[in-house]
C-alpha cells in the first residue's frame, strides 16, 4: 500500500497553482468551474523491482524487504517502503524525484549498500541488484591437442571458461570448465608461439564438452593480420592503447593492440591476428594529465581486418572528485561540453561497529550528466543509519557513459542496476560505449 506524507501533501497544494473560474460566491452562485484552467496533479507511480545482490544469495532472485525511500524534488521525504516477497512496490514520485533501495549486508558486519536512481519520473520502472553467478559447479576436464609447429616455444588454447598454456614440445593440454561459464557446443581457439609472438592458430569448431574426453586440432593455419588505426585525437592526450579481441563462446579471447603517444592526433600499427570468431571487439584507453582516463568499447563484423579510433567526438575530461559527509556535495572538475547518457557515482566510507572494527559501506549514485557539484539526496528517518556520517570523507569513483544504444538519461534510466554499472557482459553486445571517469584524489 503506498502511503503519503504530510510533507508530500503539502508540495501537492502549492503544485496545484491553477486558478479556478467562476467560484461559488457567498450568495451561492453556481458557476461552472472551467477544469482546464486547474494545474494536472504532476506525482505519478514509479514501479520498483528489488533483486539479490552479489554474493550470499541465488542470482536474479527477488530481494524482499529492501527499504525504499522517495526524496521529493525540493528534499523531503515521500514514499519509504519495503519491497513485497517478490521484491516488488510501488511509490509515488515527482519528476525529478530520487528512489533510493538499501540493501542491509545479510552477513550482519554492516558492509550496507546503497542504490539511488535520481531524476526519476511518474511511469518508471526502476530494477534493482547485482548481475553474478551462482557457486560454480565443476564439469570435468578435457583434454586438447594438436600438431606440433616447427619453431614454437610455447602453445596455447582458449575454452569458453579461460585459456590453458604449455611449452613445447607438449603437444597438449587437459583442461576444466564449469557450469558458470560454459557453452555447449564450444570453439576451441589454439594459437602457436615462438619467442617473437604467435605465429600460427587454428580453430576447432562446434566441439561437444565430454568429461574425461578429448579433442584435436586438425590443421594450422598462417597468421593473419589486423591494422589497429587512431585518427583525429587531440594534441593534449597524451597516452593511447587501442586493441581487438576475438569474441568466441561469449568471451573475448585473442588480442592484439598497439599503444603510444599520438603524432599529428593519429598512432596505426599492424598486428598478428587469428578469427574474429563471433565478432571483434575493439577497447581503447587514452588520457591526459591531471584528469582521468576515458574508454571505448564497441564490437565490430568478426570479418574486420581494420579497426578505427576516432578521437574527434570525445566525452567531457573528467578532474579529481572528491566527497563530504559536512557538505554532502560531490564535486569535480569538467572539461568539455557536458554530454553522454548517464552518469554513475560510486561512494564508499568505513564507519565505525559497535564492538570495534569498521565496515565498508557503498552508495551507488545513478544520474543524468551533469557538471559538479553533486548534491546528495536527503534519506529521511528511515535511511539515517545508512547515510554518509556528517565527518565522513568518502572515496569517489565512477564517471560519465555514453552508450550507442541509448538516447538520453530516460533510456539509461530505464536499464537495471548492473547495466548502468557495466556489471553484465551482455551489455557490450548492445553497441558502442563510451566511459569517462573521475581521476582518482583520495
Amino acid at each position: 500500500m503506498v502511503k503519503k506524507g504530510f510533507a508530500y501533501l503539502s508540495l501537492l497544494l502549492f503544485a496545484a497553482c491553477g486558478e479556478v473560474a467562476g467560484s461559488p460566491d457567498a450568495a451561492g452562485d453556481d458557476d461552472e468551474i472551467d477544469a482546464s484552467t486547474i494545474d494536472a496533479d504532476p506525482s505519478g507511480t514509479a514501479e520498483i523491482t528489488t533483486l539479490t545482490r552479489c554474493c550470499n544469495a541465488v542470482p536474479d532472485a527477488p530481494e524482499a524487504g529492501v527499504r525504499v525511500i522517495v526524496t521529493l524534488p525540493d528534499g523531503t521525504i515521500g514514499d519509504s517502503v519495503l519491497t513485497d516477497a517478490n521484491g516488488e512496490a510501488s511509490v509515488t514520485v515527482l519528476p525529478g524525484s530520487t528512489v533510493t533501495a538499501i540493501y542491509i549486508d545479510p552477513n550482519g558486519t554492516g558492509a550496507n549498500q546503497l542504490v539511488s536512481y535520481t531524476g526519476v519520473e511518474p511511469g518508471d520502472t526502476l530494477t534493482f541488484g547485482e548481475k553474478f553467478n551462482a557457486a560454480s559447479t565443476t564439469l570435468g576436464s578435457m583434454t586438447a591437442s594438436w600438431p606440433t609447429v616447427a619453431g614454437a616455444t610455447g602453445y596455447r588454447v582458449f575454452t569458453p571458461c579461460g585459456s590453458s598454456s604449455v611449452s613445447a614440445p607438449t603437444t597438449s593440454v587437459m583442461f576444466t570448465e564449469s557450469d558458470s561459464c560454459h557453452v555447449q557446443p564450444m570453439d576451441l581457439l589454439f594459437v602457436a608461439n615462438d619467442a617473437a609472438g604467435p605465429i600460427r592458430w587454428g580453430l576447432a569448431p562446434n566441439v561437444t564438452f565430454s568429461p574425461g574426453g578429448s579433442t584435436n586440432l586438425i590443421t594450422w593455419q598462417a597468421m593473419n593480420s589486423i591494422t589497429l588505426s587512431v585518427v583525429d585525437m587531440p594534441s593534449d592526450v597524451t597516452q593511447v592503447e587501442f586493441g581487438a579481441s576475438a569474441v568466441l563462446n561469449n568471451r573475448t579471447t585473442f588480442s592484439a593492440s598497439i599503444s603510444g603517444t599520438p603524432s599529428g592526433g593519429m598512432l596505426s600499427g599492424t598486428q598478428p591476428w587469428t578469427t574474429g570468431g563471433d565478432a571483434v571487439q575493439t577497447q581503447a584507453f587514452f588520457g591526459r594529465e591531471t584528469f582521468g582516463i576515458q574508454q571505448v568499447i564497441e564490437r565490430i563484423a568478426s570479418t574486420s581486418t581494420t579497426a578505427t579510433l576516432d578521437g574527434s567526438n570525445l566525452l567531457p575530461w573528467l578532474g579529481t572528485a572528491t566527497a563530504s559527509g559536512a557538505t554532502r556535495e560531490v564535486t569535480w572538475e569538467t572539461e568539455g561540453t557536458v554530454s553522454g547518457d548517464g552518469m554513475v557515482v560510486f561512494l564508499r566510507w568505513p564507519q565505525s561497529m559497535m564492538f570495534g572494527g569498521s565496515s565498508q559501506h557503498e552508495w551507488i549514485l545513478v544520474a543524468a550528466p551533469s557538471a559538479a557539484p553533486f548534491a546528495l539526496p536527503n534519506l529521511g528517518p528511515d535511511g539515517a543509519d545508512f547515510d554518509v556520517p556528517a565527518a565522513a570523507t568518502p572515496t569517489v569513483n565512477g564517471g560519465v557513459l555514453d552508450l550507442g544504444a541509448d538516447d538520453g538519461y530516460d533510456d539509461y534510466r530505464a536499464r537495471p542496476e548492473w547495466e548502468v554499472t557495466l556489471e553484465d557482459d551482455g551489455i557490450f553486445a548492445s553497441g558502442r560505449i563510451a566511459v569517462t571517469i573521475f581521476s582518482f584524489a583520495n
